[in-house]
């Protein structure tokens, strides 16, 4: 399946910082070319769900998510806007049946969300190109996400980030466990910020820490099957 998505979004505090910190480590690395990346193919499943974003992405979903739409959509869209509530992801996947409302799928939780940040030419690194942030970079990126999540969030956990390869790109890897001020159900999170070039993608994995039997096994499993078009 396919899905067109809105060609205009805003940078983010966290987006800043992030070019902040690339913008110094660049400046400070050793010139040179980086020798030409081995091919490296993405995870594939025959009886996942193959989705496309047209000129982003494409990737897979285990048959037991839904692409958020239908009544639900609707009536999130309406309290957003009650609420005066900005923003949101390009895409977003669920737990199938919460798009009709199914009782059984509104008593369970979990989300991929994929957002793609634009900026300028050669505003990110190119998308196979290693990060090169110090440790201290890190905790402070760190700090600025934790800082932005405590506004709206009770962190339980944090699992601090990471740069990781994956499928032959360059990811930032964060990990933390929340609740909502008013909930006490934690819920599990993995942030995957990916550059590419005048691009930077966002995939968020989150799932309820109860039902970890039920999500974890194939959700940690979705980054593996994204495939970016390379940005020029």
């Amino acid at each position: 399946m396919q899905y067109q998505i809105s060609r205009s979004k805003g940078i983010s505090q966290l987006m800043v910082l992030l070019l902040l910190l690339l913008s110094v480590t660049s400046c400070n690395a050793q010139s040179g070319s980086n020798p030409p990346a081995k091919k490296e193919a993405p995870l594939r499943i025959d009886s996942w769900l193959n989705i496309s974003i047209p000129g982003i992405c494409r990737f897979q979903a285990p048959p037991t998510l839904e692409i958020q739409g239908g009544d639900y959509k609707k009536v999130k869209e309406a309290i957003m806007e009650v609420f005066e509530i900005s923003g949101g992801a390009d895409l977003i996947l669920q737990q199938k049946g919460l798009n009709d409302l199914d009782p059984k799928a509104r008593g369970q939780y979990c989300r991929v969300l994929v957002n793609t940040t634009r900026g300028g030419e050669g505003e990110f690194l190119p998308l196979k190109e290693k990060t090169p942030v110090t440790k201290a970079d890190l905790k402070e990126y760190d700090r600025v996400i934790r800082s932005g999540l405590e506004q709206q969030y009770t962190i339980l956990d944090w699992y601090p980030t990471t740069v990781e390869k994956i499928n032959g790109f360059y990811a930032f890897k964060t990990g933390y466990r929340r609740s909502l001020k008013s909930a006490m159900n934690p819920v599990v999170v993995t942030i995957y910020s990916i550059h590419n070039h005048r691009m930077m993608h966002t995939v968020t994995v989150s799932y309820r820490e109860s039902e970890t039997e039920l999500w974890k096994a194939d959700l940690d499993r979705v980054i593996n099957t994204f495939e970016f078009e390379r940005q020029r």
